[in-house]
C-alpha cells in the first residue's frame, strides 16, 4: 500500500517508512472484459468498474450510490486488471467529483 510517486521531486522525513522504486513499464491500456477481478480484490467491498464507468459518464448519482467516498486507495484493483487499466485513478477521480 501507498502512493505512486511519478517524480523525482519528494521530500523524505523521519515517519517515511519506506521508498520502493520500480522500472517503467508502458502498459497499454485494452478495453474492460468483465473479469470482476476488480470487484473480488476490493477489501471495501466495492465494485471498482462500476464507479470506473460513472467516472466516464460523470454519473454523480452512480458515484454516490456507489458509495465512492469509502475507497480506502490500495490500489489492488489496478494491480489484479487483466486489462491493465488505471481503476485506482478512475476511483480517486470519482472521489474528487462528489467531494
Amino acid at each position: 500500500m501507498g502512493r505512486s510517486i511519478k517524480t523525482e521531486d519528494i521530500i523524505i522525513t523521519p515517519t517515511t517508512t519506506s521508498i520502493l522504486a520500480f522500472k517503467v513499464n508502458d502498459y497499454v491500456e485494452e478495453p474492460c472484459v468483465r473479469c470482476g477481478s476488480c470487484i473480488l480484490s476490493c477489501p471495501a467491498d466495492l465494485q471498482p468498474v462500476s464507479i470506473m464507468n460513472a467516472v466516464k459518464r460523470k454519473d454523480m448519482s452512480a458515484l454516490k450510490a456507489f458509495d465512492t467516498k469509502n475507497c480506502i486507495e490500495c490500489g489492488l484493483c489496478s494491480y489484479v486488471c487483466t486489462s491493465k487499466i488505471n481503476v485506482t485513478d478512475y476511483v480517486k477521480k470519482g472521489k474528487a467529483m462528489i467531494l
